[in-house]
């Protein structure tokens, strides 16, 4: 059995997956770093559970706030999946948070091994070579473009991948991290810093710019400068970090000879559970706050895309961030994770009337227990 759970986080993200031994999550924080979200947390895990694998999809706050909760709070994390940053993304993001006063992010972003410890092996994925190219079922023959990992085996060490790798399971399901940089993503970022002043090169490149030499630089109190960047941080919608990492999970043996029924649960307005008879669509495409625009992910995963039933809406619904054509082959369940209470407009109506039109289901998870969305299969 495998239980599929999109947490009520609010605005951000926390999504788990949990075999018989095996337990599998994809981002942990919230926006507002609420003690509510904590609390969602401490109660998805108990205190002697291990999670084999924590993927991060990117280093915005809204999905990465909470894993220290997380970490804190179960007895292991055996490996964490990431993006590969350059090293001036690295300083940048480091350096914002520092002057945010996230002390955790910043060691997170810098140093994950330290953060998670020597018993965690950190994986870390390239950027894709070929944007939208279609990942192949068949495994790559030549030994210098490894494509397959078995878990067990082979991700025991801190390795770097390649963007679109199949992490291999014990029981017939793989993970695929792919990994799209936008090369004009924290643009605005950018921009936001320099008419406040900044000095974004510095911030780019000098790991030892401290908040009192940012404060020399734009002659300002030291005290004010977690303001400023507060300020700028509160105006971005997503546009922080560059990289944002999908995650596919499904079964490794598409059209599987099993008679596999999905059935969902949510309880937002009334009690609803439905039994799925769609045989065997119970992959599942984790999207983080990723651009479907500009990321093809019928064209990518297209060698499984028979096996897709659940697509999590980007961004928490933003309008611009998602294609509502890759809706219109079947019906898919779409659970939408955002706060009740954002300053953003998340979700957006027409998303949400896109996804009725082409006869898929939207599932509104937000930061009430009762909205937790469930798949067991």
């Amino acid at each position: 059995m495998i239980k599929r759970i999109f947490h009520p986080i609010g605005q951000g993200a926390y999504y788990s997956e949990r075999f018989k031994d095996f337990n599998i999550v994809y981002d942990c924080g919230n926006f507002h770093d609420t003690k509510l979200g904590d609390k969602v947390v401490k109660q998805s895990f108990r205190r002697n559970d291990e999670i084999d694998i924590l993927f991060i999809s990117h280093f915005d706050k809204d999905h990465i706030s909470k894993i220290k909760t997380l970490k804190d709070h179960i007895k292991k994390i055996h490996r964490v999946v990431m993006p590969l940053l350059d090293k001036e993304e690295r300083i940048l993001l480091a350096n914002v948070y520092r002057a945010l006063d996230f002390d955790d992010i910043v060691e997170l972003v810098n140093n994950p091994k330290l953060f998670f410890g020597e018993k965690t092996n950190i994986i870390k994925v390239k950027e894709t070579d070929n944007p939208n190219e279609p990942i192949s079922r068949e495994p790559e023959l030549d030994e210098n473009k490894k494509d397959e990992y078995n878990i067990d085996k082979d991700l025991i060490k801190d390795i770097v991948i390649p963007s679109g790798s199949k992490l291999i399971t014990k029981f017939d399901w793989v993970y695929m991290p792919y990994n799209h940089k936008y090369n004009t993503r924290n643009k605005q970022l950018k921009e936001e810093l320099k008419n406040e002043g900044f000095d974004v090169e510095k911030l780019k490149n000098n790991e030892d710019y401290t908040l009192h030499e940012i404060a020399k630089d734009i002659s300002i109190n030291p005290a004010s400068i977690g303001r400023k960047f507060n300020k700028i941080y509160k105006k971005l919608d997503g546009t922080i970090n560059e990289n944002s990492m999908l995650l596919f999970s499904g079964p490794i043996i598409s059209n599987h000879p099993k008679r596999i029924r999905r059935r969902i649960y949510q309880n937002t307005f009334f009690p609803f559970y439905y039994p799925v008879y769609y045989l065997n669509e119970i992959a599942c495409i984790f999207t983080g706050d990723s651009d479907l625009t500009k990321i093809l992910i019928k064209d990518i995963f297209q060698h499984y895309w028979n096996d897709v039933g659940t697509i999590q809406i980007p961004h928490h619904g933003s309008i611009n961030n998602f294609n509502s054509e890759i809706l219109e082959d079947k019906n898919y369940c779409c659970p939408i994770s955002f706060g009740l209470n954002n300053n953003f407009g998340h979700p957006s109506s027409k998303i949400i009337a896109d996804i009725l039109s082409n006869h898929c289901c939207p599932f509104l998870v937000t930061e009430k227990t009762n909205s937790t969305y469930t798949e067991i299969m």
